[in-house]
């Protein structure tokens, strides 16, 4: 029998499974949630506990029929403040407490009516940093913050309660769709229950509130969560498939067929989010015409004029005396974007680009690029400061925009295929966006295409571009770049942007970089949604550069308007203490 890989939580909710390490012919782990849940994502394990709603944004998974429910009222995670909840603009959760977080959502936009900004925070801080309009998600056993200190507590599993009469389900047993055989399914579905069976007897703990078989009510309310969270447009629209079996065809009895391309099609019409397996249907399935089609004229459809947006480019290499002069001539050919390039192998002291940055804004009415995901991971290493600390140094030092040169696939195993991209992980790279964003900083959504990945590795990287920016907004565009020396063809490039451009549908536009004026020529044969076009000049003329790229702009696109756009205009988000 083959080895199966299964997961569970490193959290009290996994203890009542933890036997089913006993068996032999499995290999055991133990995670947080969230790390589950990436790693069933990129089919690293065949067998997890996952957040419910990471099992929602699947739209694919079967589900096992065991978890982590709670019904009523449980001391498991509150939310906390001194004021109303109505009055809130900022709640704190804890990094990695995403199906607390699902249920925050959920009762704040039905129960209260509102739509505080949600921050993630790594570790525990006082009380007393926290201001008036602050609120904290956590457990009320964790007296380092003391829920005494606070005027408001609210239990947020009663509040779903008396919304809903339902259970909340935090945790679902699920597995990828054929990956366990028939006997394999029904044997870990008996397995747990005993394994449960034999922890309740011992230890008795979790009460009468908590289960972890989920019964029709559970499952009820798996499926009003999912019914409200599609409403609220915080997950695709989704549905609980059970893995029950029919005796004689041994498949799963209740796995619905794959939609239809024309379904999946209404129902973006209809405003509906995009969801993985859906995604993956249109991109193997749907005519590249139907696409543009839906694209073009859907619920987003494209802006009626692009952009052309010209960087000067300045490097560090060349010194700072150069670096100066450059800006300079750009300044007078009336280009207000740089782009700063540090020295890849060595950086220099964050107090130095502080000084740098500040200089050049404070003298040049200019939108500042500088650095990517990788160099600011690699100046947070030489500095040893946290990633939150080199973000907010950087962007209160003048720099706008970040550039997402090199993040490539956020999938680990890709990352691991592919050193160059190195030492780095995708939860390193998704850091770097988030404290960004935080600070008022805007970056590029960018999936970068090639032969060697599938499209379900695409559709999880793009699900992980979405989710950054439903909680931390800061991409201004979306751009797709294919590897070097890549046979992509240009129908399979186009077919990139479309599904792109309607899966992450929370980022505002889509953007195309050019090296040559020669590239001109392509855009115009694939004008797919591109809202922007961007050439980086590394020359020394940048005010003939400008004049000609007008030039080719206008007689290529007669009807749209070459412009520059300030990009602090753009995207506007308050600088944060």
């Amino acid at each position: 029998m083959k080895k199966i890989r299964i997961a569970n939580v490193s959290l009290a909710a996994g203890r009542a499974f933890r036997g089913l390490a006993d068996l032999d012919f499995i290999t055991y782990e133990e995670n947080l949630p969230e790390e589950n849940a990436r790693r069933l994502f990129e089919d690293q394990i065949d067998l997890a506990l996952l957040p419910v709603n990471a099992f929602g944004a699947s739209g694919s998974y079967v589900g096992l029929d065991y978890g982590f429910a709670v019904e009523k009222s449980y001391p498991l995670i509150h939310l906390f403040s001194n004021q109303p909840v109505e009055t809130l603009d900022t709640i704190y959760v804890f990094e990695g407490a995403s199906a607390s977080t699902f249920l925050l959502q959920l009762v704040l936009r039905y129960r209260y009516r509102t739509q505080p900004r949600i921050v993630s925070k790594r570790r525990l801080f006082p009380a007393e940093t926290l201001k008036p309009n602050e609120g904290v998600l956590m457990r009320p056993e964790y007296t380092a913050l003391g829920s005494r200190s606070f005027l408001y507590e609210i239990d947020l599993v009663k509040e779903w309660y008396d919304l809903t009469g339902l259970p909340f389900v935090f945790l679902i047993w699920a597995t990828r769709p054929l990956a366990l055989s028939f006997s394999e399914h029904r044997y870990f579905y008996d397995r747990c229950y005993r394994v449960i069976k034999e922890h309740l007897t011992l230890h008795k703990e979790g009460g009468e509130n908590a289960r972890y078989y989920l019964d029709q009510r559970a499952k009820a309310g798996i499926e009003r969560a999912f019914h409200d969270a599609s409403s609220e447009r915080i997950l695709p629209e989704a549905l609980y498939h059970t893995g029950t079996y029919n005796m004689f065809d041994k498949q799963p009895s209740s796995l619905c067929s794959e939609k239809s391309v024309s379904e999946i099609f209404r129902g973006l019409m209809d405003g509906k989010r995009l969801g993985m397996g859906d995604a993956i249907t249109l991109a193997r399935e749907a005519k590249l015409s139907d696409l543009s089609m839906v694209a073009e004229f859907g619920p987003r459809p494209r802006r009626k004029s692009s952009t052309l947006k010209i960087y000067t480019v300045v490097q560090e290499s060349h010194g700072e005396e150069q670096v100066f002069e450059r800006i300079e001539r750009a300044c007078e050919a009336g280009i207000s974007d740089i782009r700063y390039i540090p020295t890849p192998d060595s950086l220099s002291s964050l107090s130095y680009y502080k000084e740098l940055f500040h200089s050049i804004s404070s003298n040049y009415p200019v939108a500042l690029q500088a650095f990517s995901p990788r160099s600011l991971l690699l100046l947070s290493k030489q500095e040893s400061l946290s990633i939150q600390e080199v973000c907010a140094a950087i962007i209160k030092s003048g720099v706008i925009e970040i550039s997402a040169a090199g993040t490539g696939m956020l999938l680990d195993h890709i990352k691991t295929e592919r050193p160059q991209r190195g030492p780095f992980l995708s939860a390193d790279y998704m850091r770097v966006l988030k404290w960004a964003h935080r600070y008022g900083g805007i970056t590029s959504a960018r999936l970068t295409m090639s032969t060697s990945e599938s499209w379900e590795e695409r559709i999880i990287h793009l699900l992980k571009l979405r989710n950054i920016q439903d909680m931390n907004p800061g991409f201004r565009n979306f751009n797709l770049r294919t590897e070097a020396h890549s046979t992509l063809t240009m129908e399979e490039r186009v077919r990139g942007y479309l599904i792109s451009r309607l899966f992450l549908d929370n980022v505002p536009q889509a953007k195309e970089v050019i090296s040559s004026l020669h590239e001109f020529g392509k855009l115009f044969r694939l004008n797919f949604g591109v809202d922007e076009i961007c050439y980086y000049d590394f020359g020394d003329h940048p005010k003939s550069t400008k004049a000609r790229l007008e030039s080719h702009f206008q007689k290529l696109f007669p009807e749209r308007v070459a412009s520059e756009e300030r990009s602090s205009a753009a995207h506007p988000l308050p600088f944060i203490s």
